[in-house]
């Protein structure tokens, strides 16, 4: 069903097609979807799922079946970068770029408490500058 879809969809150009999933997908899926060309993104969190659907411009589907070109997103480069020891999947050139990850990482959890603060206290202050219309100097 997926593959259908995918060369429905990418046929006569030089598109990929990603699946990004909530749930786990099973080996022998993956398998059956690379040799399709088909990126499959397993074990998304609930948020970011939420973020992407704002983001690419898609509908998160519940089944297979309900997949159609119309609930489709996009996205302008999909690509995985380990950093350290985790790895991250970032998606780029989005329809609706208004959503974004800060990755903050640090030596413990103290020194990521603290960034975290910082980053937080920062953006709230250029939020109210924003809402505020005004600067004290």
């Amino acid at each position: 069903m997926v593959a259908a879809e995918r060369r429905q969809v990418c046929s006569g150009n030089d598109s990929n097609f990603i699946v990004i999933n909530q749930k786990g997908i099973d080996p022998p899926s993956l398998d059956l979807l690379a040799r399709e060309g088909i990126i499959a993104l397993r074990r998304a969190k609930r948020r970011n799922m939420e973020r992407l659907v704002l983001a690419c411009g898609g509908e998160a589907v519940n089944s297979v079946d309900d997949l159609t070109p119309e609930c489709l997103g996009w996205a302008g480069l999909v690509y995985e970068h380990v950093l350290g020891e985790e790895k991250y999947t970032f998606v780029e050139n989005v329809k609706n770029p208004f959503s974004c990850t800060v990755l903050i990482k640090g030596p413990n959890e103290h020194t990521i408490a603290q960034i975290k603060d910082a980053v937080r206290d920062g953006l709230r202050a250029v939020k109210n500058t924003i809402e505020d219309e005004s600067v004290v100097l």
